[in-house]
């Protein structure tokens, strides 16, 4: 089970490589930029860039650390 410990460490390496996050519920996000997610002690924010700006959010979501199944890394874009 992945811990918000393990997250902080993804999400502070750097180079930072971008994510795919997929839940119990068989959704899966992108992360493809480290400012676009931000570590809870029990859950993760994620932000949903903008079409304009990748590093804007349009969106956040909520997920659940607990429902989080795994995490997969991306290629570099």
């Amino acid at each position: 089970m992945l811990r918000s410990e393990d997250f902080a460490k993804l999400v502070a390496a750097r180079p930072f490589t971008p994510i795919r996050i997929h839940t119990t519920d068989g959704a899966s996000y992108e992360v493809r930029h480290p400012e676009m997610i931000l570590v809870g002690r029990r859950a993760l924010h994620l932000g949903v860039p903008s079409e304009r700006h990748s590093h804007v959010a349009q969106d956040i979501h909520r997920l659940a650390i607990l429902h989080i199944a795994r995490v997969e890394e991306l290629a570099q874009a």
